[in-house]
């Protein structure tokens, strides 16, 4: 009889219609920082890397360097290198984006079955964490390599006798490095100028 019994409890427990779980996931914000770091680490760090590697190739080479050849070397070099640990902290970050689609694809009980939700929340919220950590590093390393790669444009436009196209260049260069020092202080800061990073003061509903 107590057999009986527990065969009928199992039986209307599995006839009672499944309860959708509802997840709480973790969200970036803002919410489209995933693609943008992933457009910072793939596309553009290789692509400014391959430009610092290839302007210090020609400056070791060159039969006739710019008169601050060594300190523009040195802008170069460190331009490379930045730009290359931003595209392997990038890559290590993205390891920890899955989506929440994903991560019900993966385990598609979940949606139905609370204990599972939340082992698969808690992991959410680990990854999320770990892609801040490494999002930061691929960030800092990014502009460290863009800083140096301005800088050294400017280092080698800068003439060694009158030459007006050369001191354009130059002023054209310095106006972008001094543009680029005034957003990485803004984002120190936590105060951004309107006239060159317009925000929403209050971005989340």
């Amino acid at each position: 009889m107590r057999f009986l019994r527990r065969r009928r409890r199992h039986a209307v427990a599995s006839a009672r219609p499944s309860v959708p779980v509802v997840p709480r996931w973790r969200v970036p914000l803002p919410h489209g920082r995933t693609e943008s770091i992933r457009a910072m680490g793939t596309i553009a760090a290789p692509l400014l890397g391959g430009f610092s590697l290839a302007a210090t190739a020609a400056l070791v080479t060159a039969e006739a360097p710019p008169v601050l050849v060594d300190w523009a070397l040195i802008a170069f070099v460190a331009a490379a290198v930045g730009f290359v640990f931003c595209v392997q902290f990038t890559a290590a970050g993205l390891g920890y984006a899955a989506t929440p689609e994903e991560r019900l694809m993966w385990f598609p009980s979940a949606s139905s079955d609370a204990e599972l939700m939340a082992r698969v929340e808690r992991v959410q919220a680990m990854d999320a964490e770990l892609e801040v950590r490494y999002v930061y590093r691929a960030r800092l390393t990014y502009r460290v390599g863009l800083v140096a790669f301005l800088a050294g444009i400017v280092l080698i436009c800068i003439p060694d006798s009158l030459n007006w196209p050369r001191v354009a260049a130059a002023t054209l260069a310095a106006l972008a490095l001094a543009i680029e020092l005034v957003w990485l202080a803004a984002n120190a800061l936590g105060r951004y100028p309107q006239w060159l990073l317009p925000s929403d003061p209050k971005p989340d509903p």
